[in-house]
């Protein structure tokens, strides 16, 4: 009986080889490695190029996309943030929404005329009106680009906003477009808020953005108060010569 023979004669299979422990990596091995990575930074170095390229074209497009959509914003800072709508906190601590006039505005520019006594509409007219003309209100809420310009300010209310103060400035002679004249309204209970003063700081930034280069108004005589402010913003104030009942007030911008 043969050492591989059975207990009955049968053969009996080797016994299994003891498991393989881990294959060192042979000098070959290490070396072909090498090579790989050689490889592989050579075709990163040779097209290096394309893959910067291509980041900085995709980076360009995002950025052109973002400058396109808030570039105008960014550029025109807190003159353009007005335009849109933008709180303002006034000397009494109160606060007004203010924003470029727009056409649906026209109903309550009419309501806050009502609301006006006959003296504050006569400080803004000039004469005596109880009511607004309607061609007259059409052209304010319609100011033409690059010759016009009206702020309002607003407030909330029930039935949306009431507005509470109205600037604005028009050419003042269309043969000559240096000069603005300014008018300024605000509503009765808002008298010493310094909403006066947010307002014409406002026209006169606008206007000069406008290219205009002088800015005038006429104020009744009696009207101390807006008197006093055309001066702090730099006004010169000088009677008519022929209506001593007005003071024509000038700067330039």
């Amino acid at each position: 009986m043969s050492m591989h023979d059975g207990p009955h004669g049968a053969d009996v299979p080797p016994a299994p080889s003891p498991p393989e422990g881990p294959r060192e990596i042979s000098m070959t091995d290490r070396i072909d490695l090498g090579a790989y990575l050689n490889r592989a930074w050579e075709l990163f170095t040779a097209n290096a190029g394309l893959l910067v390229g291509g980041f900085a074209i995709v980076f360009i497009i995002l950025l052109l996309s973002a400058i396109t959509v808030i570039g105008p914003l960014i550029l025109a800072g807190p003159l353009m943030a007005g335009y849109y709508g933008m709180i303002q906190r006034l000397r009494d601590g109160r606060e007004v929404t203010m924003r470029a006039i727009r056409p649906g505005d026209a109903p309550e520019i009419a309501q806050a005329f009502e609301r006006l006594s006959a003296e504050s509409r006569y400080s803004r007219f000039m004469q005596h009106k109880r009511q607004l003309d309607p061609a007259a209100l059409d052209r304010g809420v319609h100011p033409r680009p690059g010759r016009d310009f009206a702020f309002v300010a607003t407030v909330p209310a029930d039935d949306g906003i009431d507005i509470v103060g109205a600037a604005q400035y028009v050419r003042l002679r269309e043969d000559d477009p240096s000069t603005c004249e300014f008018a300024i309204t605000v509503a009765e209970d808002w008298r010493g808020s310094g909403l006066a003063r947010q307002l014409l700081a406002s026209l006169v930034r606008r206007a000069r953005r406008d290219g205009y280069t002088r800015m005038e108004g006429a104020v009744v005589v009696d009207n101390l108060k807006m008197l006093a402010l055309a001066r702090r913003l730099g006004f010169k104030a000088q009677s008519e010569a022929d209506d001593a009942g007005v003071v024509q007030v000038e700067r330039a911008l």
